[in-house]
């Protein structure tokens, strides 16, 4: 079984955007596995923007739900932090990390996946992109290192 990120697109639009004569929707940050034949495992998010629930059934595809505005049953912050390091726990939250980042995390910790780099935070100050990774090492502990990208294009 493997798992990605990948993004899906809800019909709401935030507010920023809604003065624009093209619409632009909000994209939500899904973390989601995939079979032995590389297909997604089907679940549930809920969008952090309108609520919406979503059905996730492949790579950045999902159907909205309707007649299910109060799912409960869609895994949270608090319920994935229960099977996390309390420092490792620490560090996500304080950097604001999303919902699939923590899926991403547990998934990486409870099926031994060493050495794979998870983005934490992005944070773009004048043309540059600072992004915090995660990586879980071989020896059981984690590490935590930042990199500047140039995110500029130059011509």
């Amino acid at each position: 079984m493997k798992g990605i990120k990948h993004l899906i697109q809800c019909h709401c639009i935030l507010p920023q955007f809604r003065k624009r004569a093209e619409k632009v929707f909000h994209k939500i940050e899904v973390f989601s596995t995939l079979d032995e034949e590389d297909n997604v495992n089907e679940k549930f998010v809920i969008c952090d923007n309108c609520g919406v629930v979503h059905k996730v059934y492949d790579l950045c595809k999902s159907e909205i739900q309707t007649s299910h505005e109060a799912i409960t049953s869609v895994r949270t912050i608090p319920e994935i932090k229960l099977s996390i390091d309390d420092n490792l726990a620490k560090i996500l939250e304080s950097n604001g990390s999303h919902v699939s980042t923590w899926e991403n995390i547990e998934y990486l910790i409870d099926n031994d996946v060493f050495d794979t780099p998870v983005i934490i935070n992005r944070e773009t100050v004048k043309g540059k992109v600072n992004v915090k990774i995660f990586q879980l090492k071989k020896n059981g502990k984690f590490k935590i290192t930042n990199e500047i990208i140039n995110d500029e294009v130059l011509f």
